[in-house]
């Protein structure tokens, strides 16, 4: 963990806000309040959720956002569902609002993270993986979300509910969020100079910092699903009668 004082606590710069990922944090870049826990303090308060959002996370993306979109408005059920609740815009034809989730709220959190989970390495299921996804297309619209781009849709969840009460980031949120991001990049920037220059080891070299990458990026997940879970159980507890519904 001492690696994670290479990187600044500081509060997100303007160029840091540039873009739209920027803009989708950036407005919460000056909020004082804070979450009842820490990322880093995630894992102690709701361990079985850390640990289980690790093992499954579509399962644990699409339980969350059921939970966030019910307790920013109560009793909505996937009524005010959107891809990435439209944080992070679109891209071409990919637009949030127009991917047919008031016809099919669920499918759009869970499904291409299944297909990794039951064939992470082979290529020679790949027909049988598109006929699952035809299945789910008709009965799932949130699966895809957390499947396509878990990254996104945990964030996303997350931002709700830190739009909810006017949420920011702490130090070490900010360390954490800086290392995951430079790992990301550091493993893609690998990868394509793999591509590019051979030597002796490449393959293993590439292979291990891609590892490394996925398990902080598993872990970071894990952590921001198992706090922003553990702040919507809290602030439930302060005004039971007002979520009381079922679920």
């Amino acid at each position: 963990m001492s690696c994670l004082f290479c990187f600044s606590g500081d509060k997100l710069s303007p160029e840091e806000r540039k873009g739209k990922y920027g803009d989708a944090w950036g407005q919460y870049a000056d909020n004082e309040n804070q979450f009842k826990v820490k990322l880093c303090g995630a894992p102690c308060a709701e361990p079985c959720c850390w640990v289980g959002s690790m093992i499954c996370m579509p399962c644990a993306q699409y339980k969350l956002r059921f939970m966030a979109l019910n307790h920013t408005e109560p009793g909505s059920g996937w009524s005010n569902y959107k891809c990435c609740q439209g944080m992070f815009g679109g891209c071409c034809c990919i637009q949030p609002g127009n991917l047919g989730e008031e016809s099919c709220p669920q499918l759009c959190v869970s499904f291409f993270r299944l297909r990794y989970s039951l064939f992470p390495h082979s290529h020679s299921k790949q027909p049988l993986t598109i006929i699952v996804i035809f299945f789910f297309l008709h009965k799932h619209q949130m699966c895809l979300e957390g499947f396509c781009c878990p990254g996104m849709a945990v964030s996303a969840s997350q931002g709700m509910i830190m739009q909810q009460y006017g949420l920011g980031l702490d130090e070490d949120d900010v360390r954490l969020i800086r290392c995951n991001n430079c790992l990301q990049v550091l493993a893609c920037v690998a990868s394509l100079l793999n591509i590019c220059i051979d030597f002796n080891g490449d393959d293993a070299v590439v292979g291990i910092i891609n590892l490394i990458a996925d398990i902080v990026f598993c872990c970071m997940s894990g952590c921001m699903t198992a706090r922003t879970y553990h702040e919507i159980k809290e602030r439930e507890k302060e005004a039971p009668e007002k979520y009381k519904m079922e679920r």
